[in-house]
């Protein structure tokens, strides 16, 4: 197949973060900043309505999200499909497939919840502290799959393990700033951005 003849490391997640160090490097001793940027007039005049539709998209894909985990993960209960094993634990193991399901996802729905225009900015302890809890859900999650999975099953746990970590970082990466700093990841990743010379100028009030 075509995808065998192309180098293994391609495929590498540290390749290309190497790739993109080396060229803020490179952009950083040799490079210019980019000129400073302002808010265009259109976005400005409709940042209620940019919010507005930008809210309501996201409120969607959460609702996508879960309605998927919750239709696929009682397929079983349903009786589809036909190689589902004859004598299932019929509770548990559609327990089980929504929990796995919602560990994996989790941590794109707490991208998703963060990027809410509320919690953009004017962080108070009251938004930090929510996006704590939501950050910190994938553990709860994790502990109770690890707590019904099949006796048979302890080679999984280790796989359930990292799919957990892997939510929980992901939660981290993007909520860490606003619940640690006060400042939106956005806000966050314009200042490291400016350090590293990429822009210049005041941070502009995109939202």
């Amino acid at each position: 197949m075509f995808f065998d003849k192309i180098p293994k490391i391609f495929f590498s997640d540290w390749f290309w973060i190497s790739i993109a160090a080396a060229l803020i490097a490179i952009h950083y001793f040799f490079g210019k900043p980019a000129p400073p940027r302002k808010p265009g007039k259109f976005f400005l005049e409709h940042k209620k309505a940019i919010h507005f539709i930008s809210d309501s998209f996201l409120i969607l894909m959460l609702t996508v999200f879960w309605g998927m985990n919750f239709y696929f993960s009682t397929v079983p209960v349903r009786g589809w499909p036909k190689d589902i094993p004859q004598n299932p634990d019929i509770l548990r193991f559609p327990l089980e497939l929504f929990l796995m399901m919602s560990i994996s996802d989790w941590g794109w729905s707490a991208i998703f919840i963060g990027m809410l225009s509320v919690f953009y900015s004017n962080l108070t302890r009251f938004k930090r502290l929510l996006l704590l809890l939501i950050s910190l859900i994938p553990i709860p999650l994790t502990i109770l799959l690890l707590s019904i999975i099949s006796p048979h099953k302890p080679e999984e746990i280790f796989k359930f393990v990292k799919i957990g970590a892997y939510s929980f970082i992901t939660c981290w990466v993007f909520n860490g700033p606003a619940i640690i700093t006060g400042k939106h990841f956005f806000r966050v990743a314009w200042y490291i951005s400016r350090a590293l010379r990429l822009t210049s100028g005041e941070y502009p009030e995109w939202w």
